[in-house]
């Protein structure tokens, strides 16, 4: 007898479907089949990464909403009521609908929820500007309820976050460390073959914008694609990476150095594979968790990486790369969003969680998950020309160059974060970073009388084995002397 009272409530629970009106040709389902979707639960969800799940929200400028409530079964249905609640005193709404109604099957009913914000209230009492909005809907049979978030105001809070400070000083530590940089891991290679030249500049800027719109388009349809991709990319990249930093400090009979070889992946020593492991074990935790920690763990892994595989030939390529990039920049941050809708690089960088940015979590109270964030490229692109000022400071043995360099990155990094927190938007980075570095760049070679020189670049005899090797034969001399002794 209960199993058939029982059926009949559940056939009728789910006849009912409610969807939020965004446009006439956008609506949002909310609730559908007996359950509310995961975004019009947000008081709900608990965030542990950056980006956060998906979660319903009403913007500052919204004072209004619609929704519909469709019956879609085959039997009548009764709206008995709809409640709104609010749990702090500044947001006072209000429904508009007429319930008691009854529903005959593909009836709907409309109703909208008006906002009126205290935000004098919010400024005086320094609050949270935001509230969730708690909607409830009473039915003949049973009852269904969701809940968004709604924000008021944000002026009562500070336009920055101690985080910026963290990720800015992160950005600048890495660079000034990984930059020093020799030579490349490929430099017994093809000549020159890892070193950028004037056409990879044009090339990097056509297929990064490309790249861009991908994201932009479909990244709702390609996160899983991303998140695969780069993962593959990130445990041979750590790889690589790991096994340059652990070789060196490995002892010579060690049987960590003794050469394995397999079917399919043919020669390797004892210790890539620990390293292998090592990196495939980060990556399938970040892979499972997208924990901001590991993230950044693999982000600065990369760009210690790209620095030991790629570098800069001279100051003329160095420019020609960074001018494009600049105006590169400054296009898909600003002036994309009057094109396109949005700003096509901030929709980018916020839309897929990968390690393609460092993030820091905000201390401070937000609304729904922020962090700081700030992109591998405004670390990696600038970086090129300080390891080439590091590598030209070798040549000319002297170390103002280098330092000089990691000054105007820091500079330009500075300025980023100063305007971003009087603007309170997303900055391109390269607007700032790259005048500082090229023009530090260049001032301290013109004033050296090296501009020149500086400008067509490196000798490609590779002057630092050669100044190895000039160590080695002082060495071997001052052996023989003492043997002699």
């Amino acid at each position: 007898m209960l199993c058939c009272l029982l059926n009949p409530l559940k056939s009728q629970s789910t006849s009912l479907r409610v969807y939020s009106i965004e446009s006439p040709d956008i609506q949002y389902s909310i609730y559908t089949n007996g359950q509310t979707e995961d975004a019009w639960n947000s008081a709900n969800i608990k965030a542990e990464t950056c980006q956060g799940p998906d979660m319903a929200i009403e913007s500052v400028k919204t004072t209004n909403r619609s929704f519909t409530i469709k019956n879609e079964g085959t039997t009548a249905r009764k709206i008995n009521s709809i409640n709104v609640a609010i749990t702090k005193n500044f947001i006072v709404p209000s429904v508009t609908s007429i319930v008691p109604v009854t529903l005959e099957p593909n009836e709907q009913l409309n109703f909208t929820i008006s906002y009126k914000c205290d935000n004098q209230l919010i400024l005086d009492d320094d609050l949270n500007g935001w509230d969730y909005v708690y909607v409830t809907i009473a039915t003949d049979s049973d009852t269904i309820s969701f809940n968004y978030l709604k924000i008021c105001t944000l002026e009562n809070r500070q336009g920055f976050d101690s985080s910026l400070y963290i990720t800015l000083a992160i950005a600048v530590l890495v660079v000034a460390w990984a930059s020093r940089v020799k030579e490349t891991i490929f430099k017994d290679e093809a000549e020159n073959m890892d070193e950028i030249k004037p056409i990879h500049a044009l090339f990097f800027v056509i297929f990064a914008s490309a790249i861009l719109l991908i994201i932009f388009y479909f990244s709702k349809y390609l996160k899983t694609i991303f998140n695969i991709f780069f993962a593959f990319s990130a445990v041979s990249s750590l790889t690589l990476l790991f096994s340059q930093w652990a070789e060196p400090h490995i002892p010579k009979n060690s049987s960590l150095l003794k050469r394995y070889t397999l079917p399919v992946i043919g020669k390797f020593k004892y210790f890539q594979a620990v390293c292998f492991g090592l990196a495939l074990t980060i990556v399938i935790v970040w892979f499972i968790s997208h924990n901001w920690i590991l993230n950044n763990v693999i982000g600065l892994s990369i760009v210690c990486l790209i620095f030991k595989v790629i570098k800069l030939p001279s100051l003329k390529v160095g420019t020609i790369l960074l001018s494009a990039l600049f105006f590169y920049d400054i296009f898909w941050v600003f002036f994309s969003e009057p094109i396109f809708g949005k700003s096509v690089m901030i929709t980018a960088a916020t839309s897929i969680d990968i390690p393609n940015k460092i993030v820091i979590p905000y201390f401070g109270d937000t609304p729904y998950p922020r962090c700081s964030l700030l992109g591998l490229g405004d670390m990696v692109l600038p970086g090129f020309f300080v390891t080439f000022n590091y590598r030209w400071g070798l040549f000319k043995r002297t170390s103002i160059y280098y330092r000089s360099s990691v000054l105007a990155y820091a500079i330009g990094v500075a300025l980023c974060g100063l305007f971003l927190v009087i603007f309170r938007t997303g900055q391109p980075a390269l607007l700032y970073i790259v005048p500082s570095v090229i023009g530090m760049s260049v001032f301290i070679s013109w004033s050296r009388g090296e501009l020149a020189e500086m400008w067509k670049g490196l000798p490609h005899d590779n002057y630092y084995s050669n100044m190895a090797n000039e160590k080695h034969n002082i060495q071997l001399s001052s052996d023989e002397m003492k043997s002699e002794v």
